[in-house]
């Protein structure tokens, strides 16, 4: 239901819908839209009533040169990420990626779970879970 109302909001406001759920480069892209002057928009459609930071790394992750605009959409509104704020979210990546793969053991001592990631992550022995928690799984 909620992709429906972001489809028509799109559609209200000239854009055509043209691709759905478009599988790219380790991601799954909800809808593509186009505009009359040939514009591309990528929209990642979230369920949820309050969009998060962690919904907006998500979306600025889609990003690529084959889209003009990246958006963020839930049932009642669009956010139009900025380049800038894309171009940080990619930098961030990146240098996480290179942690990951350079220094891995530096990676796991000092990582920090985020909050958002930690409710809704399913890894029941997490080590940042309290221990009656972990026990208990």
């Amino acid at each position: 239901m909620t992709a429906l109302r972001v489809i028509r909001r799109h559609l209200q406001l000239g854009y055509d819908l043209r691709e759905i759920e478009k599988r790219g480069n380790g991601c799954r892209a909800d809808l593509i839209f186009e505009d009359a002057s040939g514009r591309r928009r990528v929209c990642e459609v979230k369920s949820a009533r309050v969009l998060t930071k962690l919904h907006h790394i998500q979306t600025a992750l889609y990003s690529s040169p084959d889209y003009d605009e990246v958006v963020l959409s839930n049932r009642e509104t669009d956010i139009q990420l900025t380049k800038d704020y894309i171009a940080s979210v990619l930098r961030q990546a990146q240098i996480t990626r290179e942690l990951l793969i350079d220094h891995a053991m530096e990676a796991a001592s000092t990582f920090r779970p985020d909050e958002d990631v930690c409710r809704i992550c399913a890894n029941q022995r997490c080590s940042f879970l309290p221990t009656e928690t972990r026990e208990n799984h």
